[in-house]
């Protein structure tokens, strides 16, 4: 054999040995992966609970639901108790750029009398200035910054592989022309960007995320520190689910004749 042909067969052997183990991929490239594979999702289980600390009063915020992706829909029911114990549990259906909102409260004798329908919409794209389902998407990873692998874990009975990564709320608004107008209409405090949330990712063998949890530290001019945290289950991916409609429109009356019919403003989560 002469040298040339041993080299050639070397360099086959290798190519052989790296194609039966490749490379894992970065920390960076597997949320990347992972990102992109949620885009595919068509159904989706969805839980999510957000607790706020502000000085000495503290207080959360727990839902579950469905989301179907692809069709722009999403169902959750939302438990306020801790918000004000007689909201109870409101159900937000989202239909393309319309929020559904009920509350028990909608729904007693005393409402209708006042001519109080069981659901309020709200146009969220209207109501945001920027259509809610372009906020996420493959570009989400790009705000991401000090991006390492955490070791592994368990969620839910699904081994998972765990990311860490710093989001900068400006470097957010930057790879996210929607969200830097969303952070403007909502005429946010300078402070505000200043913020860089702490997040952890929990990606599975398949690629798909099954948690995903956010933590940060609002600072406002003369208010006590308030910390906020975040954590999002995701589970039953592409299973058949059917599609979620708006209620009839005979039970739906806008938040403009909601405060009509009442005189106040609901504090309306959605």
């Amino acid at each position: 054999m002469t040298r040339g042909a041993g080299i050639a067969v070397a360099l086959a052997g290798l190519a052989a040995t790296a194609a039966a183990h490749p490379a894992s991929p970065s920390p960076a490239d597997a949320l990347a992966q992972a990102q992109q594979q949620m885009t595919k999702v068509k159904s989706v289980r969805i839980g999510m609970t957000m607790s706020i600390r502000e000085g000495g009063n503290s207080f959360s915020l727990a839902a579950t639901g469905t989301e179907l992706p692809a069709r722009h829909q999403a169902s959750l029911d939302m438990d306020l108790s801790q918000m004000s114990p007689g909201l109870g549990t409101e159900k937000v259906l989202m239909v393309g750029a319309h929020a559904y909102v009920h509350l028990a409260v909608l729904s007693t004798p005393a409402a209708r009398k006042k001519g109080i329908k069981p659901w309020i919409v709200e146009n969220a794209s209207s109501a945001l200035g920027v259509d809610p389902w372009s906020l996420g998407g493959a570009g989400g990873t790009q705000a991401l910054q000090d991006i390492r692998e955490a070791g592994s874990g368990v969620d839910e009975g699904v081994a998972v592989t765990r990311y860490t990564a710093k989001i900068p709320l400006r470097k957010a608004m930057a790879t996210n022309p929607q969200f830097q107008k969303l952070v403007q209409n909502l005429h946010a405090p300078a402070s505000l960007l200043n913020i860089t949330a702490n997040t952890r990712f929990d990606v599975d063998g398949n690629g798909y995320m099954r948690e995903v949890t956010e933590a940060f530290t609002l600072r406002l001019p003369g208010q006590p520190p308030m910390a906020l945290s975040m954590d999002f289950t995701l589970a039953g991916f592409d299973q058949a689910v059917e599609p979620i409609v708006a209620p009839p429109s005979y039970d739906v009356m806008s938040m403009t004749q909601f405060q009509h019919a009442t005189g106040t403003n609901l504090p309306v989560v959605a």
